[in-house]
């Protein structure tokens, strides 16, 4: 009877288990369909909160922009060394500069995330250059992006594609021609 009781009792302990687990994995690994488009990809890695993390549709075949922001909730500074997607042959950081009339862009070795900011990457401003990109970068899906920090470490996190107009151009209501 003992050994009845036991294997009954190891029974119910495995369906318990296995159902938890079913049920936990189906809720936490299904994220809201609106969210992404509407607040761009997100992460968390030591004291930087990365948001607002989106790839407009590419106007070229040679190459995308993302961008992100980064807040550093730490006392120390970091610093973004370099990111990285498999969508792409390579993934840089660069700078917009206008001078002289003329607008260009500039290669950055890194980007400084100091204690207590905010370093906000936007069209015109910071952001990341993913040359020769892959076919079929449309508005509605995702890729990986790695970020590579000196001191938080390595991040991936899944970025949306959005519209060209970027984040703004995707939230309900929102008339980006007025």
């Amino acid at each position: 009877m003992k050994r009845v009781a036991g294997s009954v009792a190891a029974g119910l302990l495995a369906v318990g288990v296995l159902a938890g687990c079913g049920s936990h994995t189906d809720a936490a690994s299904k994220p809201t369909a609106s969210t992404p488009a509407q607040l761009g990809g997100t992460g968390q890695i030591g004291s930087l909160t990365i948001s607002a993390a989106y790839v407009p549709e590419p106007a070229s075949p040679d190459i995308a922009a993302a961008y992100v922001t980064v807040h550093n909730a730490g006392k120390v500074a970091d610093t973004l060394l370099r990111a990285s997607t498999p969508v792409g042959t390579s993934m840089s950081l660069h700078r917009d500069v206008a001078s002289g009339g003329t607008e260009g862009m500039v290669p950055l070795r890194s980007i400084p995330i100091p204690p207590g900011r905010t370093v906000t990457m936007k069209p015109g401003g910071m952001h990341l250059m993913i040359e020769h990109p892959k076919p079929g970068l449309k508005r509605g899906g995702q890729l990986d992006l790695t970020l590579v920090f000196a001191r938080a470490g390595r991040l991936t996190m899944q970025v949306p594609i959005t519209s060209p107009a970027g984040l703004m151009g995707q939230m309900p209501g929102m008339d980006m021609n007025h």
